[in-house]
């Protein structure tokens, strides 16, 4: 065999393997649902403040604010097009000190919620939503004796 043979043989294997190859589909398309893309769970962490504009919480601030840190986690429960329902737990943590009459005093908040969410999504990315999230609060309020910070103490004599 010459080598033009087997150049022409080649060319010859070569084009009947390309007939016998399947041909690439015509328009294959990937179809997207319009509502939101379905999640399990979702978790959220924030930061805030809170505004309290009493005088009893003076001793503890010098200003109306508490920062918090907030954290909540959801799981949605109904879907209807691009609105959802969910319902989930938070909690909101904060804490202020300050000096009341010369002694340091502290003040710690929690809370812990339950939180029910709708929402609704103008993109699979992207949502508008509402809250409900009614919650027991805790306060925290540590006492320390003056006695302790180094301040004397006058306590009045019983008279006699």
């Amino acid at each position: 065999m010459s080598l033009g043979n087997r150049s022409g043989l080649s060319l010859v294997a070569f084009g009947l393997l390309a007939l016998a190859a399947p041909a690439p589909a015509d328009g294959q398309v990937i179809e997207q649902s319009a509502g939101p893309k379905p999640e399990i769970i979702q978790g959220t962490v924030g930061v805030r403040t809170m505004l309290i504009r009493s005088s009893a919480f003076d001793p503890f601030s010098g200003t109306d604010a508490v920062p918090q840190v907030s954290l909540s986690i959801e799981h949605p429960l109904l879907r209807s097009g691009s609105f959802v329902v969910a319902a989930g737990f938070g909690t909101d943590f904060g804490a202020s000190s300050s000096e009341a009459r010369g002694v340091a005093s502290s003040l710690s908040l929690w809370r812990l919620a339950a939180v029910v969410e709708g929402r609704y999504y103008a993109r699979p990315f992207t949502y508008a939503f509402a809250r409900l999230s009614p919650g027991m609060p805790a306060l925290y309020l540590p006492v320390s004796r003056p006695e302790a910070s180094g301040l004397q103490v006058v306590r009045p004599r019983p008279m006699s």
